[in-house]
């Protein structure tokens, strides 16, 4: 049978309700990607199991395997892992993912909290898609990873800490930022000097009450290349001089309000 292969690399399940559960010796470890998407009724790999796919770097999980509880994180040591996963909340001990290089989270309504950020070292990639609220815990005196490379916050409203505290100037490895879906948060992101210098790329969309950008905020990403903006369905005007010098590429999509692009307001 294919699933006690030791060649197989990838195992992809899409839409089969029907499935329940995987053979009872398990899947192959030689595993590198398991994608599991709209397989409500199926269970989970025991967590007894979990240590054996040492290979394994990329589990996407959606609308799947709700019963998952979410200590079995623990037990994984891939280097880089990308993790895509439905959960009420992540495990307290986050610290033993040391190694952990890609957290990607979306589509998790159920998911309130995210602690422990801090404690992954190793993170380089972070993006956070999911329609609600969530809370971010970090230890006392601590921030964001300082690795993060990238950053992605779209349709989700982060009630705590506020974002002032995220210490984001402080990622100096960071190059490209996302951000959308909460009005206020990229209305402080303009305002206040929050972002690194290391920033190059930074879109903001999925703006459904902002009228005017305004603020210095950005005035000081002297490597900031690329900046976009797209679907700002109020959007009317830019403050003056908001945009550094240093900007190759400004685009604009779906702004249906915008009136018009002054000479004062873009980058010179």
């Amino acid at each position: 049978m294919i699933l006690t292969s030791t060649f197989l690399h990838k195992l992809d399940l899409d839409g089969i309700p029907s499935l329940t559960s995987f053979p009872a010796d398990g899947l192959p470890t030689s595993l590198k990607s398991l994608v599991i998407v709209d397989c409500v009724n199926l269970e989970f790999l025991p967590p007894k199991t979990w240590s054996n796919y040492t290979s394994l770097v990329t589990l996407e999980l959606q609308n799947s395997c709700d019963g998952l509880v979410s200590h079995w994180m623990v037990s994984l040591h891939s280097k880089n892992f990308p993790l895509t996963i439905a959960l009420i909340s992540l495990p307290q001990r986050m610290e033993t993912l040391t190694t952990l290089q890609s957290l990607y989270i979306y589509d998790c309504d159920a998911l309130g909290s995210l602690p422990g950020l801090d404690t992954l070292t190793s993170l380089k990639r972070l993006s956070l898609d999911s329609p609600q609220e969530l809370m971010l815990s970090f230890s006392e005196g601590h921030c964001l990873p300082s690795n993060l490379q990238s950053i992605v916050i779209e349709s989700m409203r982060i009630t705590m800490p506020p974002m002032t505290e995220w210490g984001l100037q402080r990622l100096n490895a960071l190059s490209r930022l996302t951000i959308g879906g909460d009005d206020d948060m990229v209305n402080t992101l303009l305002k206040e000097p929050l972002l690194p210098i290391s920033l190059v790329h930074l879109s903001i969309s999925n703006l459904s009450a902002t009228k005017s950008l305004e603020g210095n905020g950005l005035r000081h990403l002297s490597s900031l290349e690329t900046l976009s903006f797209s679907d700002c369905s109020e959007l009317e005007s830019l403050s003056k001089d908001m945009f550094p010098s240093t900007l190759k590429s400004l685009s604009f999509g779906d702004c249906s309000a915008l009136e018009s692009l002054s000479e004062d307001t873009l980058p010179s």
